[in-house]
């Protein structure tokens, strides 16, 4: 294993490893797309003021070159699965932080910037990616896709976590390249149109006149169609984001950010799609009908996201029924008090519809191991909002009770004839098996 627990002592075992500081490598080529730019226009305006106007068009050329050979780099700059830039190395855990050599270089990073992690398939076997807040990501090749994953654990980053993010891929790099070589020269037909509007705007104001705001409105109408390309393939060229945490999974593309409650999603399932359905994604569908697919890298990738919001939602939904529980439980109220605070809990709870509500509320009445008094108070609550569907399941589920008194109190529950009294015997009873 490359993990190394505090005081085993373990010396970790070579692998292959890359470290990428993707925010450095990004902001890089960002900064190299700028400076083509600017010297696309200065560099042929020297060369013609120093007199040497017939290099200018090669210099020209070569600012243009260089300006798309920038494009290209930025949208290789997030690596996926195949393209990594594996070294020999290894890989430590050590208390908490992770100590990566490349090679001849060893960099630290404190597990305390952990954000995230997935595992990736390679023609050797799987690779664990960890995803720092800091920028930098680091794959570890194991031979396993159980090695890779007990790596992420033994980081922070797995499935047992309850805040992590994951990077999807919409496009290879080869399709981000040829997305991003496109889209660098439809942004550089598009700069004459974006600078109309300041000049325009100016010329107006001088002139104190609309006239120029006329000719600005139709230059910008016959951009539309630039900007929706550029817009289009933007969103070839930028990574998804997946978000997973305790309260929901939050997405994260080009343009816009959208959240989904745990309560919200019905499943994740994995899906194909694009032409010939050569693309992975994981298909989001929501309880209201509608659904989201997030774009995925793998079969794997895709089944690594699903395993991941399935193990959120297992462990929220397990905390919300705890504390529904708690709330639907007697706590020493009377019997009246009880019923009274019970007939109403389905829309005092915070629950977004009655139907959800009254659906949490049936499984607790329907099952088997939960206590008299919770199974009766679930009842209780259920029974005034979901009509006669409901009742005929307290009834079904009153017949398969053996115990007397939980069968009685659930029949009167679903005919809506249980009495104050009978609350009240309930609680006892219930009070007698706890003292013994």
């Amino acid at each position: 294993m490359t993990d190394q627990r505090p005081g085993s002592g373990a010396p970790a075992k070579p692998c292959r490893v890359e470290v990428q500081n993707v925010r450095r490598d990004r902001n890089g080529a960002r900064f190299r797309i700028l400076g083509s730019l600017i010297a696309l226009v200065a560099v042929p305006w020297g060369l013609g003021f120093l007199g040497l106007s017939t290099f200018a068009v090669f210099g020209a050329l070569g600012a243009l070159g260089a300006y798309f050979w920038s494009a290209l780099s930025l949208a290789g700059t997030d690596r996926g699965p195949g393209e990594r830039r594996l070294v020999d190395g290894s890989a430590v855990i050590e208390g908490e932080r992770m100590v990566v050599t490349a090679g001849k270089t060893a960099t630290t990073l404190p597990l305390s910037l952990l954000d995230g992690g997935w595992t990736e398939s390679t023609a050797l076997g799987h690779t664990a990616v960890l995803s720092f807040s800091d920028g930098r990501i680091v794959a570890v090749e194991r031979p396993s896709e159980e090695e890779a994953t007990t790596l992420l654990s033994a980081a922070g980053a797995g499935a047992q976590a309850r805040a992590v993010r994951m990077r999807g891929y919409r496009e290879d790099t080869s399709g981000r390249k040829i997305a991003g070589f496109f889209l660098a020269f439809f942004a550089l037909m598009l700069i004459p149109f974006l600078l109309t509007v300041p000049i325009t705007l100016v010329a107006a104001i001088t002139a104190w006149s609309v006239k120029p705001l006329g000719m600005m409105v139709a230059i910008l109408f016959g951009g539309l169609p630039l900007i929706g390309v550029c817009a289009w393939l933007r969103s070839k060229v930028t990574p998804s984001w997946v978000h997973i945490g305790a309260d929901g999974v939050m997405v994260r593309g080009a343009f816009r950010k959208r959240f989904f409650r745990h309560s919200a999603i019905a499943q994740a399932v994995p899906t194909m799609g694009g032409v010939g359905d050569a693309y992975h994604f994981v298909r989001l569908e929501l309880h209201d009908g509608r659904s989201f697919t997030v774009p995925a890298a793998s079969a794997a990738e895709a089944s690594t996201l699903i395993d991941r919001i399935v193990a959120a939602r297992t462990a929220t939904a397990a905390q919300d029924r705890a504390r529904l529980l708690e709330v639907i439980s007697r706590n020493g109220r009377s019997g009246a008090e009880w019923k009274r605070a019970q007939e109403s809990l389905v829309t005092n709870t915070g629950y977004r519809t009655a139907g959800h509500g009254v659906e949490e509320m049936m499984q607790i009445v329907e099952d088997a191991t939960a206590p008299l008094e919770q199974r009766v108070g679930a009842a209780l609550a259920a029974c005034p909002h979901g009509g006669e569907a409901v009742q005929k399941r307290i009834r079904v589920a009153a017949e398969a009770c053996v115990e007397p008194g939980l069968r009685v109190a659930l029949e009167r529950v679903s005919a809506g004839e249980i009495e104050d009294e009978q609350l009240e015997e309930i609680g006892r009873s219930e009070a007698r098996k706890a003292a013994g």
